[in-house]
């Protein structure tokens, strides 16, 4: 089959760019995979990138000219409002160009739903019953993000399905941590909703109420994600939280207990991810995350919120807590750390989870769906 992505760029450290590149990398395997791209970023090392995203009408005419000339059979739009901003406009150009004349199939996988909707409101709602409009079929990753769609956007049911988050290949690779303290790590963007700051409260109630013997470290591995545009606006509230966070730090007197490690290449993810005794991730709003599909495979106890795509992957095999809770943060760990058999049957048992959303499983199910639209 030719199928064609429409993505994030994957030279820029996107997410769902990151997302769209390694499915690409598994379904080129038995397909003919070309994915067009924004221009900021590059082509890098990627043979089939088309980076020819932009407002120059010099890149419109070749992208034009290369959709006449390569004759594929579905295009696969990955999508969340903030990952293209204004380019969301050449975008949808693009699709009505593809759905109209060339009469390809459209699919439109939809990252951000409830946080987008949430944010957004009318607008968003209105904005996704118009996107199914032009699309085959909407995949979203969680089920609470389809009932969204068609209960509060108007979707219509036939078109939406879920397609859950594949976990990412890693490394089996497990560096111990230093026996004479235990690690916290957050790793992730840090974001209004990532829930930074009651896992620092959860930290200061485990050193004030001692709770646990050996020394606490919390490591928050992360950045500010970089906004454009009308975007700005969630890049400087973001950097408001971030203030907030040391403040914070500064006020329970953890400054020689928390570390931000700021941003992590992918060379050193690994490595930084074998640190840790414990993940957390303690979201406050989050439809699904990246982020622990990446960590899952290093076999390190997570604690998360038991929201979206975070209850519905670790419902079975994780442990959840409340969001906005540091008391219950602090019992998980406290639950993890005072018997050794907890934290390795924890740890033990995301080996199941990884079977059932491996890459291989997962790239499987988007070709026979490309296989039922053709």
């Amino acid at each position: 089959m030719k199928i064609c992505y429409l993505s994030p760029n994957p030279n820029i450290g996107d997410g769902i760019a990151a997302y769209s590149l390694a499915l690409c990398d598994e379904l080129k395997k038995d397909n003919e995979i070309s994915m067009i791209t924004s221009k900021n970023g590059g082509k890098g090392d990627i043979p089939y990138l088309l980076p020819l995203l932009s407002f120059n009408p010099y890149d419109f005419i070749q992208l034009i000219s290369w959709i006449n000339n390569h004759k594929i059979q579905i295009l696969h739009v990955q999508y969340a409002i903030p990952a293209y901003g204004i380019l969301s406009l050449h975008i949808w150009l693009i699709v009505l160009i593809y759905k109209f004349i060339f009469k390809v199939k459209v699919i439109v996988t939809l990252h951000e739903v409830k946080r987008e909707t949430d944010l957004l409101g009318a607008i968003s709602k209105l904005y996704f019953f118009l996107i199914s409009l032009v699309a085959n079929v909407v995949l979203v990753h969680t089920s609470e993000a389809k009932t969204i769609l068609e209960e509060k956007c108007s979707v219509n049911s036939e078109k939406t399905r879920i397609m859950k988050h594949f976990i990412f290949d890693a490394p089996y690779i497990r560096k111990k941590a230093k026996k004479d303290s235990i690690n916290i790590l957050f790793f992730g963007y840090i974001h209004v909703d990532k829930g930074i700051d009651f896992l620092i409260q959860a930290l200061n109630i485990l050193k004030t109420e001692k709770l646990i013997k050996k020394e606490l470290k919390l490591l928050i591995a992360g950045q500010i994600r970089l906004r454009s545009g009308i975007f700005k606006i969630f890049e400087k509230k973001d950097q408001e939280y971030l203030e907030g966070l040391r403040k914070l730090i500064l006020e329970y007197d953890l400054v020689n207990d928390v570390s931000f490690l700021g941003y992590i290449p992918a060379v050193e993810l690994y490595e930084c991810l074998g640190e840790a005794d414990v993940i957390v991730l303690p979201y406050t709003n989050a439809e699904q995350s990246g982020v622990l599909h990446r960590i899952l495979p290093m076999r390190i106890p997570i604690i998360a919120t038991r929201i979206g795509g975070l209850a519905e992957t670790l419902n079975d095999y994780g442990l959840l807590v409340p969001p906005f809770d540091p008391n219950s943060i602090a019992e998980k760990i406290v639950w993890l750390f005072n018997d050794k058999k907890n934290h390795s049957r924890i740890a033990n048992s995301y080996d199941k989870l990884m079977n059932e959303l491996s890459l291989k499983q997962i790239a499987l199910l988007h070709n026979n769906l490309y296989k039922e639209l053709i």
